[in-house]
């Protein structure tokens, strides 16, 4: 389920309680009105959204496998993948209203790099407008941009996932390994690790809209030692 918390961690309220669904990866919208993210409520997974206050749920399309939305800077509109695995029918990236019916636009359609063997799972809608970021493959072999200007992709790095822009559009912020963070300027293609952990396990990063703080997940995995005396 999705839950919503002050920065502090105080007033945490539910917000999702399908029965025996699976919600996901939540995305605030821009003006901070809606929510989001990707649910498996059945045999599919779908793209929702719902309000901040857990009101009006509502799948957006009809396509399944929808994993990862970035919303574009104003949040007219949405970035998504569809068809999520290489093969799939509708492995793309689809660009849409999210305020309209699905069968009352044309989304705007991405396909997979053509000189990759990779798909791109898209992350992140730079501020500016011009860019998508996100990673190669599901299992976060790379950096890749695509401008929605010129309809090319380019590759950043060999490593890492989930990348988040910087206010400035031209830095991100990756997680590599569950292990280390990276701020990679998309100008020089200069990653620096700013960021390390040994122990634990942290989830992709996010970003204050200011840029100054990052938020995360921290997987602490824990156990007994027993001793027992074998006669």
């Amino acid at each position: 389920d999705l839950y919503v918390a002050r920065a502090d961690g105080t007033g945490m309220r539910q917000l999702t309680t399908a029965p025996a669904a699976i919600d996901r990866m939540p995305r605030w919208s821009p003006d901070g009105r809606w929510i989001a993210f990707h649910s498996i409520r059945g045999k599919d997974q779908h793209l929702w959204k719902i309000r901040a206050d857990g009101s009006e749920p509502q799948q957006l399309s009809p396509l399944a496998d929808a994993i990862y939305p970035a919303w574009s800077p104003d949040g007219a509109r949405i970035a998504v993948l569809m068809g999520a695995g290489l093969g799939h029918p509708d492995n793309n990236v689809y660009i849409f209203d999210p305020h309209r019916p699905w069968n009352e636009q044309k989304p705007e359609i991405v396909p997979p790099p053509t000189d990759s063997q990779d798909e791109f799972v898209v992350n992140s809608w730079s501020p500016d407008g011009e860019r998508l970021a996100g990673q190669a493959g599901l299992a976060a072999r790379g950096i890749m941009t695509y401008s929605l200007r010129s309809r090319a992709f380019e590759r950043l790095t060999d490593f890492g996932g989930y990348p988040v822009w910087f206010p400035d559009s031209r830095r991100l912020l990756f997680v590599s390994g569950g292990k280390h963070f990276f701020v990679l300027d998309t100008r020089s293609r200069k990653a620096e690790r700013v960021f390390s952990i040994q122990r634990d396990v942290i989830g992709p990063p996010q970003l204050t809209r200011d840029g100054r703080e990052a938020y995360f997940t921290r997987r602490v995995t824990e156990g007994d030692i027993w001793l027992m005396t074998l006669k």
